[in-house]
């Protein structure tokens, strides 16, 4: 269960870019739609839940996972290029489709297997590790946008992104 509570705080280091430092990002690039970006996330999260439901049950949360990581990690990775609402809706897009196959993918790993008294304290470890990788990721991120720039803060957060896949493989084996 570490190795998930891990990959969530990883997750949870993502959200932090994207909730916190979307709108300065877009403000100081005069972007002047930054709904784009969460009208985007927001639905492709939502509705990429109803089709992979079907998908994890046919491969599996752990074959759902990887994609999830990769197109979270490739929406962070998109935003330092974003200069119009249109790159921000696509960033939106892939952010919040990997966001709706990581979270209930790892919420599914979490709880398997798991006896029914103990659900509800692993269901708190796992957000507790999200609300976690969000404040840590929050205070490391701004610190990087202070010294680095927003561009290498939404760099560095796709990269720590991509640190899931190591997690992934490890807890696989």
């Amino acid at each position: 269960h570490l190795l998930i509570a891990l990959m969530t705080g990883v997750f949870g280091f993502g959200l932090a870019a994207t909730g916190t430092f979307v709108a300065p990002l877009a403000e100081q690039r005069g972007i002047g739609f930054i709904s784009s970006y969460y009208i985007a996330y927001s639905t492709a999260a939502v509705g990429i839940r109803f089709f992979a439901g079907r998908l994890a049950d046919r491969c599996g949360e752990a074959g759902l996972l990887p994609y999830g990581i990769f197109l979270a990690a490739a929406g962070l990775f998109c935003l330092p290029y974003s200069d119009s609402s249109t790159l921000l809706l696509v960033s939106g897009l892939l952010f919040g489709t990997g966001h709706g196959l990581i979270f209930p993918s790892l919420n599914a790993m979490a709880v398997r297997g798991e006896a029914y008294e103990v659900r509800g304290k692993i269901t708190g470890i796992f957000t507790g590790s999200i609300d976690g990788g969000i404040f840590v990721g929050s205070l490391m991120l701004g610190l990087v946008g202070e010294l680095a720039g927003l561009s290498n803060l939404f760099f560095c957060a796709g990269g720590i992104m991509l640190l899931a896949f190591p997690l992934f493989l490890l807890r696989s084996r």
